[in-house]
């Protein structure tokens, strides 16, 4: 099994629309196009929402990466279950073991980032 090219890189921002374990499934060069047109969605977005509001938006978007985070953690908790998989050698059986451990570290930091946004107001 060879593993995924790696995209080059690039600025935090040019990665914003979609996540790297979607693009896996792409080719390279459809995955390519799709960052490219994520920017591009991304750029658009945040010129329109700077314009209509252009207070800073920390709270909203902590608990945004929180959530992404959690999806984050999930897909390391799967790829921890994965450890069973018959046919796995023993390098991926401990990376996937190694996964499950950083599911739960993800979790906890998932929910100090929650309680300290809650701790702000305005968090139901």
């Amino acid at each position: 099994m060879t593993a995924a090219p790696r995209p080059s890189p690039a600025s935090w921002n040019d990665r914003m629309a979609f996540r790297e374990v979607f693009l896996l499934y792409a080719p390279p060069a459809g995955a390519g196009a799709l960052r490219q047109f994520g920017r591009y969605m991304y750029d658009t977005l945040v010129e329109s929402a700077v314009q209509e509001a252009p207070e800073p938006r920390v709270q909203p978007t902590v608990l945004a990466l929180a959530e992404d985070l959690r999806f984050s953690a999930q897909v390391l908790a799967g790829l921890g279950r994965a450890r069973e998989t018959p046919g796995l050698n023993a390098e991926e059986r401990a990376l996937a073991m190694k996964a499950e451990s950083w599911a739960r570290e993800v979790l906890e930091l998932v929910r100090a980032i929650e309680g300290a946004a809650a701790a702000t107001g305005g968090v139901e």
